[in-house]
This record gives structure tokens, C-alpha cells and sequence, in this order.
């Protein structure tokens, strides 16, 4: 009776050593996966911050306005403001 007591428990202690394991092998696939699209996405992110980073710096060489009305009177020409005005008066 003992015997196939203690063969009972081994068998309970087994399978419930199977399941953990795959309790444990489910989480490590779940990982896994959660990983790769985690490096997907940090992948996705570094390439959009690079391209705003160039964005930026092609707008930051751009003038403004006030700039180019700056620029255009300190050569002596007129804008097109300055030319309706003179036509207009």
C-alpha cells in the first residue's frame, strides 16, 4: 500500500512539475514576442526622431518673414507692400 502511495504522489509531484514548466515556457514565449515588438517599436521611434532631427534642421535654415523683409531693405529694394503703397497713393 505504501508503495503505490508513494507512486500516486510521485505522479501527482510530476505533473504538477509539467505544468509549471509550461506555465513557465508560455511566459518565456510571451516574452519573446513582447520583446521583439518592444525592439520593433524602439527601432520605429529612433527613425522618426531622426527624421524630425533633420526636419528641424532644414526649417531652423529658413528665414522668416521679418528676416527676408530685413534683408530686402537692407539692399534697397522695395516689398511688395512698399510697392502697392507707393501705387496707391
Amino acid at each position: 500500500m505504501k508503495h503505490s502511495k508513494r507512486i500516486s504522489e510521485n505522479a501527482l509531484a510530476i505533473s504538477k512539475t509539467k505544468a509549471d514548466l509550461q506555465v513557465a515556457a508560455d511566459a518565456i514565449k510571451t516574452k519573446s514576442i513582447t520583446n521583439q515588438i518592444f525592439n520593433q517599436t524602439t527601432n520605429r521611434l529612433a527613425s522618426t526622431e531622426t527624421t524630425i532631427k533633420i526636419q528641424a534642421g532644414e526649417i531652423a535654415k529658413r528665414l522668416t518673414s521679418s528676416q527676408v523683409k530685413t534683408v530686402i531693405n537692407l539692399k534697397g529694394f522695395q516689398t511688395k507692400s512698399d510697392v502697392d503703397k507707393n501705387i496707391f497713393r
